[in-house]
């Protein structure tokens, strides 16, 4: 199977004709470490472009293992960026099904990072590892297209048409380093305003995802049996002061600084109460 997937890849080159140098939007998943290897394969040089939105990741692992893959690594810190995104989405209520969307703040700041790094290493594509379904590919594109229109853009899984137990099977077969185990069960999506999943256990609505994939939330039984107070005070719809338990926290001129402690009360609990002051 891993010599058919790079017999399939080759066709990137021909289909791009032109393009030696590719940067990887990275994110040292499944989709980031096959794609980047096929890209490879088919001879473009690649650059993996690792992009901080505030996920919990280890981000000095990722580096080491992209170098030993790709021989260089670039991390670019655009968490001030997402919540400036975020705070714009929420005073324009920017939500899809009563949510904020997640997608839609996140994927212009990155491909936004990418297209800079692209420009910096004399890259002439860039490169992602969005699918052909949902909005997240059209999100990553349409950026792209605007902010980027003289670089190419490739997207081998949905170009490839390439499965996940292809991308599974071709990671083992090249020893790839990336976590399989977890790869197996599901796919992670996080920053710093949500978490979400695809793949794996999320396909089958009969099978529970297993407790690992609740990162920012324990189950009800580990729950604390008392709750936890917590007010934010906005100032033009920005969030300025958190009073946790009582205690005043105003944290650096950014957010994003106040968001992970906020984040890691609110998960501990089953029932959060909301009220607005208007």
């Amino acid at each position: 199977m891993a010599e058919e997937l790079e017999t399939r890849a080759k066709r990137l080159v021909e289909e791009n004709n032109g393009v030696k140098k590719v940067a990887l939007s990275y994110s040292g998943g499944l989709d980031a470490a096959v794609i980047g290897m096929l890209l490879q394969s088919a001879g473009f040089i690649v650059v993996p472009v690792v992009v901080n939105l505030g996920q919990q990741s280890d981000f000095a692992r990722i580096e080491k293992n992209a170098r030993a893959m790709f021989g260089s690594c670039i991390i670019v810190d655009a968490r001030a960026h997402l919540i400036e995104n975020c705070i714009r989405g929420i005073k324009a209520n920017c939500g899809v099904f009563g949510h904020v969307n997640m997608g839609g703040l996140s994927r212009p700041v990155l491909a936004r990072v990418v297209c800079e790094e692209a420009r910096k290493n004399g890259c002439q594509a860039i490169a992602h590892g969005a699918s052909g379904t949902g909005n997240d590919h059209l999100t990553m594109e349409n950026s792209l297209r605007v902010l980027a229109p003289d670089l190419r853009i490739i997207a081998p899984v949905r170009d490839l048409d390439l499965k996940r137990d292809e991308s599974l099977a071709y990671a083992k077969k090249k020893k790839l380093p990336t976590n399989l185990a977890r790869a197996e069960k599901f796919s992670a999506d996080e920053n710093l305003w949500a978490r979400c999943f695809r793949q794996g256990s999320t396909i089958d609505p009969e099978e529970p995802l297993p407790e690992e994939a609740y990162k920012w939330t324990v189950s009800p039984q580990k729950a604390p049996d008392k709750g936890a107070d917590i007010e934010i005070e906005f100032e033009n719809g920005v969030p300025i002061i958190a009073v946790i338990n009582g205690k005043r926290h105003t944290g650096a001129a950014c957010p994003a600084c106040r968001a992970p402690r906020t984040r890691k009360i609110g998960s501990h609990y089953k029932r959060i109460g909301c009220k607005t002051l208007s």
